[in-house]
């Protein structure tokens, strides 16, 4: 797995910014800011295998529709392993938001909230 051309600090700036996310049962607003600016980091930075860490990999593995695969190393191959599966890593993200924000138009409200007629969706950053 090589480190492909998605090589851009400036997804970095501004960071996540704990006081404007949500805290859930599953994370705290620091945990939160403290993941989504890991994942932008590691997107930033090319997705390189070796900044795909363990902690990275137990997170995004349960993220945006992503299955676990059998191990950190057989997931980084799917998802990082060249330039076109780095791209359908982050069709599959963009997706996946894309699908919250179409059950969050046709149900109203938000997806997260806990009154809500449509099951919880966590993703993580919400």
């Amino acid at each position: 797995m090589t480190a492909g051309p998605i090589l851009c600090e400036r997804l970095r700036i501004p960071p996540f910014d704990p006081a404007v996310l949500k805290p859930t049962q599953w994370a705290t607003a620091q945990q939160k800011a403290k993941l989504g600016n890991a994942i932008l980091r590691f997107i930033a930075l090319g997705m390189p295998a070796e900044k795909f860490t363990p902690t990275l990999y137990s997170r995004l593995s349960n993220m945006f529709g992503f299955i676990a695969h059998y191990n950190r190393t057989g997931f980084a191959q799917t998802w990082f392993d060249n330039a076109a599966t780095r791209r359908d890593f982050l069709d599959q993200v963009a997706r996946e938001k894309a699908e919250l924000a179409r059950l969050q138009a046709k149900h109203g409200g938000t997806a997260t909230a806990s009154n809500s007629s449509v099951p919880t969706v966590q993703l993580g950053l919400l």
